[in-house]
């Protein structure tokens, strides 16, 4: 990372980028510039490739790795569902909405929905 960080994977076709010192301005050029990278490299496969990125800050926004993990995985997710190849900050107000979308869109929604219905079954 010439920007002074570090990536890793998180699993999947999910990565995290670390950049120690960076204000949120700052980690989202470097995003927007890792977005466009990738979006130019020429790839064997004829599969169109999208690259997504949110963003989420220390201490402003989260604190711990899994806060910060959760904030930007949110982040990402209101970047794809508003046409890929973008970059998104962390805000509360677009990404809680961007979390009960993405749970009710679920593979496994019944089961989701059985769950929630369980405890209220329980206390009638």
């Amino acid at each position: 990372m010439r920007q002074g960080g570090e990536a890793f994977r998180l699993g999947g076709d999910e990565f995290a980028v670390l950049l120690p010192e960076q204000t949120e301005e700052e980690a989202l050029s470097t995003a927007a510039s890792i977005v466009d990278r990738l979006r130019g490299m020429k790839l064997e496969f004829t599969e169109r490739v999208t690259v997504s990125a949110g963003v989420a800050t220390y201490p402003v926004q989260g604190v711990g790795r899994e806060e910060l993990i959760r904030l930007a995985d949110s982040a990402l997710y209101w970047a794809k569902e508003h046409g890929k190849t973008r970059v998104h900050p962390y805000r509360p107000e677009v990404v809680e909405l961007a979390d009960l979308k993405k749970l009710a869109r679920g593979a496994d929604r019944a089961a989701r929905n059985e769950a929630a219905e369980s405890p209220a079954r329980a206390t009638r």
